[in-house]
């Protein structure tokens, strides 16, 4: 059975979704949207899922008997720098293994993005194979692509690892599989710059900034009451390095001294639908 592409699919009888918190999260992402098409709708979507948990996740939806030849399947793949494992009954899902209070010696000693990156492409083959040998209907999103990871500015190192030999490599071997997965709500909503829509986003106002700011930056409330004054360049590098900005005035025009939530908003989730499957509304 073919994935979905662009083209319009019949209306099945369930709906089942995967993904991390771009799919499930506080409030209605694409796939509550899309799941209004369907006469029963499942959302495994996790906060800070990773692509292990999402294809295993599937899997034992699949051994169960969950997924029939009747069902549609939408998955949106994360980014492949994040790190998911099983512990005490449960599974661990924190994130970007760069962001997740893993100690200096864990990243050094066992943290490879490039194989982070061959681990996904292996999961993604299998998950399309084992969608097309149940031949149900399948659509395969993504959040960012997958050969560039970066979920703030300030994780802009991984560009230069991923212009990599491997990575060609690795592109070429998975390339059918790659090629059915539509473009990334990074590419599509953000025009691949996470502050390109900062304004619309929804923020989290005081305290998180304190919390992070280093010891000289400007003060929250100088921020909020206009006052706050351009710091010296080093501590200017570390602001903009931490905030995933490039210059003082981006600071003050984005207003990234607020806690942003980074989320797209549910109008954004009908944007990128609208955009990478235009016909969705139409499904019958």
């Amino acid at each position: 059975m073919q994935s979905v592409t662009r083209e319009s699919i019949c209306r099945m009888n369930k709906l089942l979704t995967f993904g991390c918190s771009f799919t499930n999260y506080r409030w209605p992402t694409w796939a509550d949207y899309l799941g209004k098409q369907y006469k029963s709708f499942v959302n495994h979507g996790r906060i800070g899922a990773g692509n292990e948990y999402i294809f295993q996740t599937l899997c034992k939806q699949h051994a169960i008997g969950n997924i029939t030849a009747d069902d549609t399947v939408a998955i949106m793949w994360s980014t492949t720098v994040r790190y998911d494992y099983y512990k005490d009954n449960d599974w661990v899902t924190r994130g970007n293994v760069y962001n997740s209070g893993y100690s200096k010696e864990f990243i050094d000693n066992f943290v490879d993005p490039i194989g982070y990156y061959i681990r996904d492409c292996g999961l993604i083959h299998g998950a399309k194979q084992l969608l097309e040998n149940v031949g149900c209907k399948y659509v395969f999103f993504s959040l960012t692509p997958l050969n560039h990871p970066i979920e703030r500015g300030k994780y802009n190192f991984l560009k230069k690892i991923f212009k990599n030999d491997i990575v060609d490599k690795y592109e070429k071997i998975y390339k059918s599989t790659i090629d059915i997965i539509l473009p990334s709500v990074y590419e599509v909503v953000f025009n691949s710059d996470w502050n390109s829509r900062v304004e619309e986003l929804e923020y989290v106002l005081g305290g998180t900034y304190e919390i992070h700011a280093g010891p000289d930056w400007p003060s929250w409330e100088a921020f909020a009451n206009g006052i706050a004054v351009e710091p010296s360049e080093e501590i200017l590098l570390d602001m903009c390095e931490r905030l995933g900005a490039t210059t003082w005035k981006e600071i003050i025009d984005h207003k990234l001294w607020m806690c942003k939530d980074y989320h797209p908003t549910p109008k954004m989730h009908v944007e990128y639908l609208d955009k990478v499957l235009p016909d969705w509304r139409t499904w019958d």
